[in-house]
């Protein structure tokens, strides 16, 4: 494990003694395909797409949350990643992989009543992740289909902003927001070549093996 927040990396090395402390153990019947932890680092999120079961993890208290169920079964949706928003009580997730037409959809829940608020769809490829804006309610999908999308939690329905890769990419693309939620990043793995694909203003520019590129979340609408 390695954190750097500076330019030398710092190593924790699990190995010696005294060792890190352990916090709390999450047992499960599946492993885990996804989780994220909440801005506030108030709660970790568990997605389980096996089982299809998102777990949900008090990290102030070290247990099980006091305040919502501590696991909901997502047995129509099925579940493969999950995000957490900004809201405490609500998270994005993706539909498991053998959902039928509902695969590709992903959905806006509270998961202090195991409610879903929203549906977004527009995919046709299985989606392979999400990010959140850190400054706002959108957030971007990646997907097997080859592209990227971006979407506004307060909006249902068809996506605000999109990017499709070019024919030369092999595999789904990777997008991530920064720390500033003006820029995100965009990896794909290319099969030699160069590709060049415009939506709107924005530009990807993909040119080696694995490229990982920056773009201006307002040059993409």
């Amino acid at each position: 494990f390695f954190f750097s927040h500076s330019q030398v990396p710092i190593t924790m090395d699990f190995t010696s003694e005294p060792g890190p402390k352990m916090g709390y153990v999450l047992r499960g019947r599946t492993p885990a395909t996804s989780i994220s932890y909440h801005e506030t680092g108030s709660h970790l999120f568990v997605a389980s797409e096996n089982d299809s079961v998102l777990r949900i993890v008090d990290c102030l208290n070290g247990g099980p949350p006091s305040d919502r169920p501590p696991m909901i079964k997502l047995q129509r949706e099925g579940i493969r990643n999950v995000q957490s928003t900004h809201h405490g009580h609500c998270v994005l997730f993706s539909a498991g992989s053998q959902r039928g037409s509902k695969t590709n959809a992903v959905y806006y829940l509270s998961a202090h009543d195991n409610k879903i608020l929203r549906e977004f769809s527009g995919h046709t490829g299985v989606v392979t992740g999400i990010s959140m804006s850190p400054v706002d309610d959108t957030f971007l999908t990646s997907s097997a289909d080859g592209t990227v999308r971006l979407w506004d939690i307060g909006k249902s329905g068809n996506n605000i902003g999109q990017m499709t890769s070019p024919q030369n990419v092999e595999g789904s693309p990777f997008a991530a927001f920064d720390s500033t939620g003006l820029v995100f990043g965009i990896s794909a793995a290319m099969n030699g070549g160069e590709g060049n694909v415009s939506e709107g203003r924005a530009v990807l520019q993909l040119s080696i093996n694995l490229t990982i590129l920056l773009f201006d979340q307002n040059s993409s609408s």
